[in-house]
């Protein structure tokens, strides 16, 4: 228990650090949620696909590049613990592009009216 009580502690206390970098990136987000939920040509179901391959794209760069972000290498990664953590983070920056890029692109990708446009997934 004192193990997780810690790593919370090293959470908030990063987070405090990072408070203003954290409240900006959420403002963004919620400009881009209700720009594109305003928006009746907004095409979510269409860009749902997308976003989730641009997340897993992130989520690979990320693999790569942390270690060397963190004058690291894979090299380093010794025990199944250091490779989860990577993974882990690897996943969290995913997720956020993930996030950030689905509505961004049901704004760009807008419905069409015909039926080829529909089948085509929205882009016309």
């Amino acid at each position: 228990m004192y193990e997780i009580w810690l790593m919370l502690n090293i959470v908030w206390e990063i987070a405090l650090d990072t408070i203003g970098p954290i409240i900006m990136l959420a403002l963004v987000w919620l400009t881009l949620i209700v720009l594109a939920a305003r928006n009746q040509q907004s095409n979510w179901r269409g860009t749902r696909v997308l976003a989730i391959v641009v997340g897993g794209a992130f989520a690979l760069a990320a693999m790569f590049a942390l270690p060397a972000l963190t004058r690291s290498s894979t090299s380093e990664l010794a025990y199944i613990v250091d490779w989860l953590a990577l993974f882990g983070m690897a996943v969290g920056f995913g997720a956020a592009a993930a996030v950030f890029s689905w509505p961004a692109l049901a704004l760009l990708r807008k419905h069409s009216d015909s039926p080829a446009g529909r089948l085509q997934g929205g882009a016309a």
